[in-house]
């Protein structure tokens, strides 16, 4: 059964933001998004897409090709970096694009946490009962409630901003499992996790005011990471920054790396559809180098008609 990312409900906890699309030879989820009028663009879901064949992408984007499409883009699997980056050339763009923190159980991961990283985890899993079990929608609106914190703290956006009923779903799809900290009666601290074969991806965390004076963040990673050695797991993905660009100086960055000092790779892979329709939508935006141009930040489609 598929499970995590690439499960079917993980990609139906979708549906609000676009038209479900599964592209048939590599297996990827997208969402078929209005880009402006009788335009369409796709997008793959957050935060990277899993394939079950990667050379099969650029047919499978050629498929999509037609007089109302603008663009097709996906950022991709840090596991699959090799197999990725063996395709340059094929695609308009195919380039790094975020680092996401590995922790390699299969070695000696506990020496490469940082010294203050292993003691505000003590201190955090001191302060807290921290449980990890398999995840249920009923957890939803706890969930939501802290995670409303997350979005308005570190002004997550778009897609990744969610919302109360995608939370549910994701919360319910195959292969996912909830960290929970409890201090006092209290929650302080959820996290959300998928296993999916031997690699367990930490999705979406959410801390309170009590969780983050007391390092609840630190033991809801700790408490992942040493359930996981336990279930046999070979790697824990802990994700990469926040946002477009891959800031590996800000807090976020710098928090995660206490855990780990491996790493891997995210590339952005995107293809021109249709380029009359990209170019008429980019506009002074091209010169950005954002892909799709005319989805930069700040930047508002012109209308255009279907097949203009």
């Amino acid at each position: 059964m598929e499970a995590g990312y690439a499960s079917q409900h993980y990609a139906a906890s979708f549906a609000e933001f676009g038209e479900l699309v599964r592209l048939p030879r590599s297996g990827i989820h997208l969402l078929r998004r209005t880009a402006a009028p009788g335009l369409c663009d796709y997008s793959g879901l957050y935060p990277f897409v899993l394939a079950r064949d990667w050379a099969a992408l650029k047919d499978d984007f050629d498929d999509l090709r037609s007089e109302d499409a603008v663009a097709a883009v996906i950022v991709t699997d840090p596991f699959a970096q090799e197999q990725v980056a063996a395709l340059e050339g094929r695609f308009d763009v195919l380039h790094k694009f975020k680092r996401h923190f590995i922790v390699d159980l299969t070695g000696d991961w506990r020496g490469q946490q940082r010294n203050n990283t292993r003691q505000y985890a003590r201190r955090g899993l001191e302060a807290a009962t921290v449980t990890v079990c398999p995840a249920s929608g009923a957890d939803g609106e706890d969930f939501w409630r802290i995670y409303e914190h997350t979005i308005g703290r570190h002004d997550v956006t778009s897609i990744a901003a969610f919302s109360q009923n995608a939370l549910v779903a994701q919360l319910a799809t195959p292969g996912a499992y909830l960290v929970k900290a409890i201090q006092n009666d209290e929650i302080t601290g959820l996290m959300l996790a998928y296993q999916n074969n031997m690699i367990i991806s930490l999705h979406l965390i959410g801390v309170t005011a009590l969780g983050r004076q007391n390092f609840a963040n630190y033991a809801l990673i700790q408490a992942a990471l040493d359930w996981a050695d336990k279930q046999g797991a070979h790697y824990v993905n802990l994700g990469g920054v926040a946002g477009n660009q891959n800031d590996e100086t800000n807090g976020l960055a710098l928090f995660k790396r206490g855990f780990t000092k491996d790493s891997r790779w995210t590339y952005l892979c995107g293809q021109v559809l249709n380029q009359p329709n990209y170019d008429r939508l980019s506009g002074a935006a091209a010169g950005t180098g954002f892909f799709p141009a005319y989805r930069a930040p700040a930047t508002v489609p012109p209308k255009a008609e279907c097949g203009a």
